[in-house]
């Protein structure tokens, strides 16, 4: 299968990631040309325009990819969906996940394996310690609690996406418990799976990656196979306005 020169080679355990900036307005006559019909209507029903445009940008990144990867027209990919609402593409071996944050949305694609992608924002948080507690298993809670006040802001959204890209790769989102897993928080500690209900043979079989696509954000890569890398490959299309 030709692949443009540019593109990171993809497969069994080999991850990339691009960043995408989703601000301003997207063109018009490219979304209606390349976006499906509740693609479309899904545009539609946002209040904001700033909402709106987002989604489009992202839709439009994501289709503009995979037709590059699977070399047809990105009017052509066609989306199924989990009853979760991630997206898969029937019949094909690829596999991809996309996350958003503000403006900025990061694209992650493989082969084969299970894949999840989280980006946050990271901003101060008017009760962090009570987000932690419904959110967090009681180990991410006392590694949390042991971080210096100056550090729980960044552990915090570490074990966040960390989190979150997990559930995001085992298909169910948040309406999987996110109790029944334990991963690392720490500022510059590694980013890993420690347990998956209480198994650290099944957190084993897993590969996760901290993910620093800018200044401002952290995101998390979480990949059903392990060994595994990760290439960030950089900006799909324009970088942010300086």
């Amino acid at each position: 299968m030709y692949r443009a020169p540019e593109l990171p080679v993809i497969g069994r355990g080999a991850v990339a990631v691009w960043n995408v900036w989703i601000g301003g307005a997207p063109d018009a006559a490219r979304a209606r040309a390349a976006l499906s019909k509740d693609e479309l209507a899904r545009a539609s029903t946002f209040a904001f325009d700033v909402h709106r445009n987002r989604y489009v940008a992202c839709r439009l990144a994501l289709r503009d990819l995979l037709g590059r990867y699977l070399d047809r027209p990105p009017s052509e990919i066609r989306f199924a969906y989990s009853p979760y609402g991630k997206p898969e593409l029937p019949g094909e071996t690829l596999r991809c996940n996309v996350a958003h944050s503000d403006d900025l949305a990061v694209i992650g694609l493989t082969e084969h394996d299970r894949l999840g992608v989280d980006v946050e924002r990271v901003r101060v948080l008017e009760d962090v310690d009570g987000v932690a507690r419904t959110t967090f298993s009681k180990r991410e809670l006392d590694l949390f609690h042991a971080l210096p006040n100056s550090s729980k802001i960044t552990g915090f959204f570490n074990c966040w996406t960390r989190k979150e890209a997990f559930v995001k790769a085992v298909g169910e989102g948040l309406s999987h418990p996110l109790d029944t897993f334990d991963v690392t928080l720490r500022p510059g500690e590694e980013a890993r799976l420690l347990d998956v209900e209480g198994s650290p043979a099944r957190a084993a079989a897993w590969s996760l990656f901290d993910l620093r696509p800018m200044d401002g954000w952290v995101g998390a890569v979480a990949v059903e196979r392990r060994p595994a890398a990760l290439e960030h490959a950089g900006w799909l299309g324009a970088p942010p306005p300086a």
